[in-house]
């Protein structure tokens, strides 16, 4: 009898601490695509610190919603406002109130980039690309021994500067 009361009082203090909240602010400027894609017809630009309402999530954009205007953004652009309450969430409570929301003030990961939820849940491993990978390792005695005879001879080599804004 007491230990489910005490697991109904932790559920019930976990999911006060839980931030509903879909209310966010874009990182720098940036347009609002009418898909989720970087190739999508721009509705307009939203403002650095521009406040937006956040909807739903596909892959790595949010749906947001921009004074009248609903459209997407890269979710690398956007950051959830703080919590309105003034506790900190800690322990267990940080841990579930994460999973309790699809939008938190903790950033998660986004999975592997370029693929969506579906695309990676129907994934199949590839056998032989793993196998044919194997079969490519060696050792760094063998690439050596390699290198010496082929009289390959060590260089240092400048990495190209990177554009600004590319």
């Amino acid at each position: 009898m007491k230990a489910a009361l005490f697991l109904m009082l932790l559920i019930c203090s976990l999911s006060i601490n839980a931030n509903n909240s879909t209310e966010a602010f874009v990182t720098k400027n940036v347009h609002l695509k009418a898909e989720p894609s970087n190739h999508a017809t721009a509705i307009t630009e939203v403002a650095k610190d521009q406040a937006v309402v956040i909807s739903e999530r596909q892959g790595g954009w949010y749906k947001a919603q921009f004074q009248h205007a609903i459209g997407w953004i890269k979710i690398f652009y956007i950051r959830f406002k703080a919590s309105s309450n003034t506790e900190t969430r800690s322990g267990l409570g940080a841990l579930f109130s994460s999973t309790q929301s699809a939008h938190s003030d903790v950033t998660l990961t986004t999975g592997v980039r370029g693929i969506n939820e579906k695309q990676l849940s129907e994934a199949k491993p590839n056998w032989l690309a793993l196998h044919n990978m194997k079969e490519q390792h060696t050792s760094k005695e063998v690439a050596e021994l390699f290198a010496k005879a082929g009289l390959l001879e060590k260089q240092t080599v400048q990495y190209a500067k990177q554009e600004e804004n590319r």
